[in-house]
C-alpha cells in the first residue's frame, strides 16, 4: 500500500519505506497510520505483525478493542502480559528487546467522556522499555476525539489501490492465490509473482473493465471492498 505524508499531498509513497524511516528516526516514538473506512488498515497491522522478526525487531500485534483499559495507567502492559503469557521475568526480557506494538483500531474503541491527557508512552512508563516504538491504527475521522493518548507523533495517511496496484492485486487473487491471505509477502520483504501471461492479461483486464463500468467503481479503489468483490466475482464470474 501507499500513503501520503499529509491530507493533501499529491506524493505518496510505498508505506515500507516511511515505516523504516520511522525506526531508524531517534526522535519519533509513535506512528499513526489514519485512513478511511475499508482501506485496509488492519489487514496492514496483520502483515507487520505477521511472523516474529523484521526489520530487526520484534512486532506485537494488540487489537485495541480487546484491551480492558487501553487508557489507564499500565493497561497495555498488562495486556501484553495476559496476551502473551508473559510473567514479570518475561517482561523484563522483553523489555530489553527492539519491540514494535502495532495497535490496531483505535477508532473502536468507544472514545471516553474526558479525552485522555496522559500518553500511552507515560502512562505505560514505556520509558524503562529499551527500545519500544508504537504503531496505531485509526480511523482518520475519529482521531481527535482520542485526546493525548498518542502524545507527539507522527502521522501517516493510508491511501486505497491506484489502478496498477488493483491489477496485481486481481492477478494475484486470480492465478496465485486460493485464499484471499496465501500468497502475500511479509511486511518488509519482497513478494514476486511470476509473468502475467496473455490469459492472465485477459482476466485481469476483464474484471478491470467491469469495475470500471461499475456505479461504484471508486469504492474498489478501497482494498477491502475490492476483496469481497473478489470473492463474489471467483464464485460467479459470469
Amino acid at each position: 500500500p501507499s500513503v501520503k505524508t499529509n491530507r493533501n499531498a499529491l506524493e505518496t509513497f510505498p508505506i515500507e519505506e516511511k515505516v523504516r524511516g520511522f525506526l531508524v528516526d531517534q526522535a519519533s516514538r509513535i506512528l499513526l497510520v489514519a485512513a478511511g473506512a475499508g482501506t485496509g488498515k488492519t489487514s496492514l497491522a496483520l502483515s507487520m505483525s505477521h511472523g516474529t522478526w523484521k526489520l530487526d525487531r520484534y512486532w506485537l500485534f494488540v487489537s485495541l478493542p480487546s484491551v480492558a483499559a487501553p487508557f489507564e495507567a499500565m493497561g497495555l502492559v498488562r495486556h501484553l502480559q495476559r496476551s502473551f503469557g508473559f510473567d514479570e521475568e518475561g517482561l523484563a526480557e522483553l523489555q530489553t528487546k527492539p519491540v514494535i506494538l502495532i495497535l490496531d483500531s483505535l477508532d473502536e474503541v468507544p472514545a471516553p467522556e474526558t479525552a485522555p491527557t496522559t500518553s500511552w508512552w507515560d502512562l505505560n512508563r514505556l520509558d524503562r522499555w529499551e527500545n519500544v516504538r508504537l504503531i496505531v491504527t485509526c480511523r482518520e475521522e475519529r482521531v481527535s476525539e482520542y485526546g493525548r493518548c498518542m502524545g507527539n507523533h507522527a502521522q501517516l495517511f493510508l491511501q486505497g489501490f491506484d489502478p496498477q496496484q488493483m491489477e496485481g492485486y486481481i492477478h494475484a487473487r486470480l492465478n496465485v492465490c486460493q485464499q484471499p491471505w496465501e500468497g502475500r509477502g511479509r511486511f518488509g520483504e519482497a513478494v514476486a509473482f511470476g509473468p502475467m501471461t496473455a490469459v492472465d492479461n485477459d482476466r485481469v483486464k476483464a474484471v478491470m473493465s467491469e469495475i470500471e463500468n461499475s456505479p461504484i467503481r471508486r469504492e474498489f479503489s478501497k482494498p477491502f471492498q475490492l476483496s469481497m468483490g473478489m470473492d463474489l466475482w471467483k464464485s460467479y464470474p459470469q
